[in-house]
């Protein structure tokens, strides 16, 4: 991806009318095409200006954090409390003196993580998240009774409920193997039916409340595995005093009322503006939380918890996607040297945010040739890029999403009558949308992505990183490792821009045009190189072997101490 700065240009004459076209039930295509063949500065300035109304509708609605995901962030400050005496530490603030207490730390910032995805209205991240945070706790289950792993010609569902059966299906009140199809239909673009609704990763409004809602309802679940392992660590320490506050359900009379820097927490980390008053308030009560955190009574009852440890709880994690985004364009910084320049980072969010957004308008056109895959992969691309900005793994579960997306939206418009019988047939591997598409080449590719999108005995993101590192053609051999969840990302981005571009050949060549000349900056040909370019590489690694699994099952010795941990 070039890192040639954007011409966004001067605020258009016409903003009012065109700010509307393109989107919901308003939208005029044509009205909006004209627009932008008028006055090119209309496309990056409106599709900036959605993007940041996007991020306003999210900040004002605190429904999409909903009174189930409240009722999960009462049980963190009881248990932030333990850790903290337990040694865990803050990921990228302090060092752990105690390794399990840290992982047990790293499992109440998954959970809260998926929270913070909802508050951001960002339904493909909340996914994603969801089912990785229920993944790696299914593995702790299963590693801590020494529970037989996935045999051969069982499914992942069944592997998960038979996993999570140890402590009674009936008991745990829901079938987390269920909970796992559930999301995975999700992240594959499918409908799934919550009581008489059927909803998708496009849902917005009630629909989308109702999503969070039970997603929250769904990570309740692992949450009792984290506590259980807390709950366990800490009477093996000798601090029984919180087994209560461990084990007792929070019921809330009422939510938090969030204070006013939350919605400057809940944008995505600006590297340029990383201490403006608001966010250095954020920063200050992170490290009060922390503090209390460290002299919590022990004694709390979770029935007492506060509102302000609540939010407290809540300000922490997103005041510490800040420090991590900035610790990691530091280490940047400090490799690239002279060549370090926010306005290259300033360009490519600009070509995200704008390839996402002509998804939207593109896919709304085309409603009926893979116009929904379309827009499903603008959504992912948000979610993808919100994930690396915070220099997370995640991020390359938003691009698997991603490059499927267009791979079916791309199907759609090469071979309409063989993509609409496939589509019929969603037992199918989501490889056959490649090889439908004319990207079967791309076969390691998705392999790779595959491993960051799963969590096992069987996971080998180890060697998965390596080819990344492989397939990364920008970036030299010294920074080519770095660089390679960020090229992952462009990649994925142009492949859909690519055919975003193609179809405004068609559909409006004159804003076709302004789309290449101020957002890819490519040319039909220049484009369509490019991609070959990239197909042709990953063609040339299809044979790589990931090596050998990255974990081992512990030996029962080593799980003792977790036996008796109860959801």
């Amino acid at each position: 991806m070039s890192r040639v700065a954007p011409d966004i240009g001067d605020p258009p004459a016409t903003t009012p009318e065109v700010l509307v076209a393109g989107f919901g039930p308003r939208r005029d295509f044509a009205a909006f095409a004209d627009a932008v063949a008028d006055d090119p500065a209309v496309l990056g300035f409106v599709l900036a200006r959605w993007e940041a109304t996007r991020r306003t509708t999210a900040a004002e609605t605190p429904l999409y954090l909903t009174a189930a995901g409240w009722g999960l962030l009462g049980l963190v400050p009881p248990a932030d409390a333990a850790l903290t005496r337990l040694g865990a530490g803050w990921p990228w603030l302090t060092t752990p003196t105690d390794r399990w207490a840290a992982a047990l730390r790293g499992g109440l910032d998954a959970l809260v993580d998926v929270l913070i995805k909802m508050r951001q209205g960002l339904n493909v991240a909340v996914v994603v998240s969801a089912r990785a945070f229920l993944e790696r706790w299914t593995f702790n289950v299963a590693s801590s009774h020494s529970i037989r792993w996935k045999q051969a010609g069982e499914s992942d569902a069944d592997f998960i409920s038979r996993v999570w059966g140890h402590y009674g299906l009936t008991a745990l009140g829901r079938d987390p193997g269920r909970d796992w199809a559930f999301l995975s239909e999700l992240q594959h673009g499918r409908e799934v039916s919550i009581g008489k609704r059927s909803v998708d990763l496009q849902a917005t409004g009630a629909a989308q409340v109702a999503l969070y809602a039970e997603i929250a309802r769904i990570i309740e679940i692992p949450m009792r595995q984290v506590r259980g392992g807390i709950r366990e660590h800490a009477a093996n320490a000798g601090i029984d005093a919180f087994d209560l506050a461990l084990s007792a359900q929070l019921r809330l009379s009422s939510t938090p009322k969030e204070p006013a820097e939350l919605r400057r927490l809940l944008s995505p980390p600006d590297l340029v503006s990383m201490h403006d008053a608001e966010l250095e308030r954020s920063r200050t009560e992170a490290w009060g939380y922390r503090e209390h955190s460290s002299h919590a009574d022990p004694d709390i009852v979770v029935d007492r918890v506060a509102h302000n440890d609540i939010l407290g709880s809540f300000i922490e994690r997103l005041s510490r996607r800040f420090e991590n985004a900035a610790a990691a364009a530091a280490q940047e910084q400090a490799m690239v040297g002279d060549r370090f320049d926010y306005g290259h980072l300033a360009a490519r969010l600009f070509r995200y945010l704008a390839i996402a957004g002509m998804a939207e308008v593109v896919g709304l056109e085309c409603a009926n040739s893979g116009g929904d895959n379309l827009r499903f992969a603008g959504n992912a691309l948000t979610s993808a890029w919100n994930y690396w900005l915070e220099d997370n793994d995640l991020s390359l579960a938003g691009v698997r999403v991603l490059a499927e997306q267009t791979a079916i939206a791309r199907a759609h418009r090469l071979k309409p009558d063989k993509a609409a019988r496939l589509a019929a047939r969603p037992d199918l591997p989501a490889s056959r949308w490649f090889e439908l598409a004319g990207w079967a080449r791309l076969s390691v590719f998705i392999r790779v992505l595959g491993e960051f999108s799963h969590f096992g005995l069987a996971m080998r993101r180890d060697g998965a990183r390596e080819t990344l590192t492989t397939l990364n053609i920008e970036d030299d051999e010294t920074e080519a490792p770095f660089g390679a969840r960020r090229e992952a990302l462009d990649q994925a981005a142009y492949m859909l821009a690519h055919e975003i571009a193609t179809r405004l050949d068609e559909l409006a060549p004159d804003l076709s045009r302004v789309f290449r000349d101020r957002v890819t900056l490519l040319d039909h040909g220049e484009h369509e190189a490019r991609l070959t370019d990239w197909l042709n590489l990953a063609l040339a690694h299809r044979a790589t072997d990931l090596g050998a699994p990255d974990v081992k099952r512990p030996s029962n010795e080593v799980a003792a101490h977790l036996r008796d941990a109860a959801p």
